[in-house]
């Protein structure tokens, strides 16, 4: 995607407009219009916005945060092509799935019944926003990462539904060669179900001491991409 083309995504009438994207469309165009290669970039939700991923991952060459708080893998997709695929990195790291649990626990919340028929909508459409991200990247010849979405730190109808979303990812992994990486286990505490003590106080987000162990679950496989020892 050239400057032009990317320019008439950004600034058609028809496109929604936010802060954000305004700072991801002044962002990207650093890269596009100076032509700087881009090896890793990383995006998701609030736990990809909130991962300060230089210090981590700066050795790898050029990484690129593009994490928005909030977001499911609908809104995800649909900005997929101007921040990542413009983009052209080499790797992309996609980490997404618990916001998309958010109306299940809205629901439970407020004392109501949470369907079957709730549930499977909620993984049959993360399956196909997921599936239609990691066939884009293979079109483009990006090396696809797809990590767990991590676990929360309470019990409540969201701990099944992360799991069911983990299999999906799992087997999109299999069946499309992209790389599996399990954040899951690397915070489950001993219950298997809920998060170590890792989160900044809300059992969602996590602190620098659940970035380390995301690191730590990246580096092997950074480590074989760009040949490092």
């Amino acid at each position: 995607m050239d400057i032009k083309e990317f320019k008439k995504l950004c600034y058609s009438d028809n496109k929604p407009r936010s802060d954000k994207r305004e700072i991801f469309n002044c962002r990207n165009s650093v890269y596009l219009i100076n032509e700087i290669p881009v090896d890793i970039l990383f995006i998701g939700s609030s736990n990809t916005e909130r991962f300060e991923i230089y210090p981590y991952f700066n050795k790898y060459g050029t990484v690129v945060n593009r994490g928005i708080g909030g977001e499911a893998t609908k809104s995800l997709l649909e900005r997929f092509d101007l921040d990542v695929i413009a983009l052209k990195p080499k790797v992309c790291v996609i980490q997404e799935g618990c916001n998309n649990t958010a109306e299940l626990w809205r629901t439970e919340h407020a004392g109501k019944p949470v369907t079957e028929e709730m549930v499977n909508k909620v993984l049959c459409d993360f399956k196909s926003d997921m599936t239609e991200m990691v066939k884009r990247l293979k079109e483009n010849g990006i090396i696809t990462v797809l990590g767990s979405v991590f676990p929360i730190g309470v019990k409540d109808v969201r701990n099944a539904v992360i799991l069911e979303e983990n299999k999906i990812i799992k087997n999109l992994c299999e069946e499309y060669g992209a790389i599996f990486v399990d954040y899951y286990s690397a915070l489950v505490s001993d219950d298997g179900i809920t998060m170590q003590d890792l989160s900044v106080g809300d059992d969602l987000h996590l602190h620098a001491l659940g970035y380390n162990k995301v690191a730590n679950c990246l580096y092997p496989v950074f480590d074989k991409i760009f040949g490092k020892k």
